[in-house]
């Protein structure tokens, strides 16, 4: 990984090849003690793993995807889980490759395979990922 800082608490974020997208982005995150933050990003990434979550079994539907796909808008942000100090990193993408098609959903990991490209942007408060009873899901809290 390599980044470069820019105005206002921005980071632009390059990922190289083999590389962990949610595990780097999670551990810049830690280094830079970001505690709430919104990021977006375009790249080429294998072996991701994606899922839509399903209100009626309350759980999320993934599937890995093996082949290159060709991640034309990666978006999420950066939060806490309640009670801790464990940093959260939620992306959501839309990518594509010919064996498979349009892809849309959560992204649970996926390796670089050419680049990923990342604009963070860091603010100053703790956002905070709480329980909500009623969809059984950690949102945020304010």
């Amino acid at each position: 990984m390599k980044y470069l800082e820019v105005e206002s608490g921005g980071y632009l974020i390059r990922l190289d090849k083999g590389e962990e997208v949610i595990e780097q982005l999670t551990s810049f995150a830690r280094e830079k003690k970001i505690t709430a933050g919104i990021f977006n990003g375009i790249g080429g990434i294998v072996n991701s793993s994606i899922g839509n979550y399903s209100v009626v079994l309350g759980q999320y539907i993934t599937k890995t995807y093996k082949n290159m796909l060709e991640v034309g808008h990666c978006s999420g942000n950066i939060s806490v889980q309640e009670d801790s100090d464990d940093i959260h990193v939620h992306a959501h993408l839309t990518a594509a490759n010919e064996q498979d098609g349009v892809v849309v959903g959560h992204l649970f990991g996926a390796i670089v395979e050419v680049t990923m490209e990342f604009y963070l942007k860091s603010f100053k408060v703790r956002l905070v990922r709480k329980m909500d009873p009623e969809t059984e899901y950690r949102i945020w809290h304010f």
